[in-house]
Order: C-alpha cells, then sequence, then structure tokens
C-alpha cells in the first residue's frame, strides 16, 4: 500500500464528485475508477465523506502554508474554490449549506489565527477578529458556490478579495483607534 495509491483515491474520487453529488457515488464507482480493490480503499479511508474531508484539509493546509498575507490566503482559497467548483457544487448539494460552511470555518481557522497573532490584541479580541475574518470568507466563499451563475474570471474574484481585506483593515483600525480612545479615557 502506497502513498500514489491513495492519491489515486482522493483524484479520482474528486472526478467523479464533478459529476454526480456524493450521495450518488458508491465506493464501488470508486475502486473500479481507480482498478484498485475494495479492501485497499477501506485501507486509506472509512468512506466516500472521509476522502472528500481529507482533501479539501490538504488544500487549505496547503494554501494556509504558502500564504504569507491574509489577502494571499483569500485569493488562493478562491482559486483553490474555482478549480474545485464542481465539487463544492455537488458536496453543498449533497451535504448542505451548514455543514459546508462549518467546515470550511473550521478548517480554515487556525490559519486565520496566525495571522492574527501579531496583532496588538487581548486573545479574546484576536478570536472576535478572527470570527469576522471567518464569516466575511467562508460567507462569501459559500455565496459564490451556491451561485450557479457564479464567476470565475480571476479579476473579479481579486476585487471580491481586496474589498474583503480593506473591509476588514478598516474595522482593525477602528478599533485601535476605538481602544486607544477607552485607553485615554481611563487616564
Amino acid at each position: 500500500m502506497s502513498q500514489p495509491t491513495q492519491k489515486t483515491i482522493i483524484e479520482t474520487t474528486m472526478r467523479l464528485v464533478e459529476h454526480k453529488t456524493v450521495k450518488k457515488i458508491t465506493v464501488r464507482d470508486i475502486v473500479e475508477a481507480c482498478g484498485i480493490t475494495r479492501n485497499t480503499f477501506y485501507y486509506y479511508f472509512h468512506d466516500i465523506y472521509e476522502v472528500l474531508e481529507y482533501a479539501l484539509a490538504a488544500g487549505i493546509e496547503r494554501i494556509g502554508t504558502e500564504s504569507e498575507t491574509f489577502e494571499d490566503f483569500l485569493t488562493a482559497a478562491f482559486a483553490f474554490c474555482v478549480e474545485y467548483q464542481k465539487v463544492l457544487y455537488n458536496l453543498y448539494h449533497s451535504v448542505g449549506y451548514e455543514m459546508l460552511a462549518d467546515y470550511l470555518k473550521k478548517q480554515t481557522r487556525p490559519h486565520l489565527m496566525r495571522y492574527l497573532q501579531d496583532l496588538d490584541e487581548t486573545e479574546e479580541d484576536k478570536k472576535l477578529l478572527c470570527v469576522l475574518y471567518e464569516e466575511a470568507m467562508i460567507g462569501t466563499l459559500m455565496r459564490w458556490v451556491c451561485n450557479p451563475r457564479r464567476t470565475t474570471d480571476l479579476q473579479e474574484i481579486q476585487s471580491a478579495t481586496k474589498c474583503i481585506t480593506s473591509y476588514l483593515s478598516n474595522a482593525l483600525q477602528k478599533h485601535a483607534s476605538n481602544q486607544q480612545s477607552k485607553e485615554r479615557e481611563e487616564i
């Protein structure tokens, strides 16, 4: 059993999910397309959802480790969604909006917190800011995934990214200004 087999299972599953919802794909479909046995599939994964979870988590992890700034992360996340738009759309129709959004939030949260670590804020404020980033990012991504006429134009996506990051940057500046005002009042 080798890593190339695991990679083949993931790639094959992703290709199948591009054409059908997850509920309509069976392990038999995957093993036949891969040319492996069911036992080989189950050696690596428990079910189709675990394959997809592994693939999405690996993609988000790669994006998170390669991105130096939040804007880079957001741009790469949108590019990832463009690349796997059919998969995400079919996954959305299989598991629903809330489950997919919650999963994406869980996967992106550690990366968002990493971008916020250098801020001169309390841990509680960083967690609040993380929720704001998370909601803006995942909310925008989910609206894009759910829209059958979604754009794949990279310039439009980059424009949306700049809009989100500038909005959040302004919110951070306003928050810092409010904090300074409170500190002056206390003196």
